[in-house]
C-alpha cells in the first residue's frame, strides 16, 4: 500500500486497484476497473461542485467517481493494476485452454441456447467426481467464441445427436469438426446477408406505402380513408407509431400498475 500526502492537506492510499482518499476527516474509496476512463467532469456536475464551494476545473470523472484531478496519477495506476490483473487471468485461462486442446480433452462445439445467441466454442466433458451427469459439458474461459445463426448450426448438424448440454440456461450442444466450424460460419454470414437484404426491402416497401397513403389522403389517426369524418384527421404517420408504442407499453405493464 502506498500513501501520498498532498500540499492541500488531501491524502491518498492505493492498494492494487483500490484507491482511498480524504481530507479534513472526510474519506472516500473506490475500486477502479480495467475499462474505466478519465474524462473532464460533465457540465451537469458543475453546479453541484460550485455549490460545494469548489472549482469544477479541478475535478475529473473517473469511472463512476468524481475526484480531484490531483489524484489522476494514482487513479491511472489503479486502472493499470486492474488491466494487468485481467491480462494475467486471460493468460491463465488461455494456458488451460491450450493445454486441453493439446491433450485432446477439448473439442469444438456448436451451441444453441433457448434465450441467447448461438455460439461456436470449445468444450470438455464432465469428469467423475465433479458432481454432474455424464452428458454435461463445460466451456473454456480461454476459448474463442463466435456468434452464429441458429439456422446455420441446424443445417450443418442435420438432426445429429447432441453431445450434451452446458450447465445453466437451457441449451443444446453438438460436437463438430474444424471443417464444420468453418462451414457454420460461412452459412451464418450468408443467412445474415439474406436477412439484411430482406429487412432493407421491407423498409423500402413500408416507406413507399406510407408515402402513397400520405399522397392519397389516408388518415393515420383512425387508419382509414375517413376524409376527416373521424374528427381527428392526421396525415402524419408518427400518430400511428406513437399509438402503437403506447399500446405496447400498456401491454408490457399489464397487471403491474393495476
Amino acid at each position: 500500500m502506498s500513501r501520498i500526502e498532498y500540499p492541500s492537506g488531501m491524502w491518498s492510499e492505493r492498494d492494487g486497484n483500490l484507491l482511498t482518499w480524504g481530507k479534513d476527516g472526510n474519506t472516500k474509496k473506490n475500486r477502479f476497473a480495467a475499462n474505466d476512463t478519465i474524462t473532464d467532469v460533465g457540465a451537469y456536475y458543475h453546479r453541484v461542485i460550485r455549490e460545494a464551494g469548489k472549482d469544477p476545473s479541478l475535478f475529473c470523472s473517473a469511472g463512476s467517481e468524481i475526484a480531484a484531478k490531483i489524484l489522476i496519477p494514482e487513479i491511472e495506476a489503479c486502472i493499470a493494476h486492474a488491466q494487468e490483473e485481467e491480462k494475467s487471468k486471460r493468460d491463465a485461462d488461455k494456458a488451460v485452454f491450450d493445454a486441453a486442446v493439446e491433450s485432446g480433452e477439448a473439442f469444438r462445439t456448436a451451441e444453441i441456447a433457448d434465450h441467447y445467441d448461438a455460439e461456436l466454442h470449445w468444450a470438455r466433458k464432465s469428469k467423475p467426481g465433479e458432481g454432474y451427469a455424464e452428458w454435461v459439458v463445460f466451456g473454456f474461459a480461454g476459448s474463442p467464441r463466435v456468434e452464429v445463426e441458429k439456422e446455420a448450426i441446424r443445417k450443418v448438424v442435420a438432426g445429429r445427436k447432441s453431445c450434451g448440454q452446458f450447465p445453466g440456461c437451457s441449451n443444446t450442444a453438438w460436437e463438430i469438426s474444424a471443417d464444420e466450424w468453418d462451414q457454420i460460419i460461412e452459412l451464418s454470414a450468408a443467412i445474415r446477408r439474406q436477412k439484411d437484404a430482406s429487412k432493407e426491402r421491407f423498409e423500402a416497401e413500408e416507406a413507399a406505402d406510407v408515402k402513397r397513403k400520405i399522397e392519397t389522403g389516408y388518415c393515420f389517426a383512425c387508419e382509414s380513408y375517413c376524409h376527416g369524418d373521424c374528427g381527428h384527421y392526421s396525415s402524419d404517420p408518427s400518430v400511428k407509431y406513437r399509438r402503437e408504442f403506447n399500446q405496447a407499453v400498456r401491454e408490457a405493464n399489464y397487471g403491474i400498475n393495476d
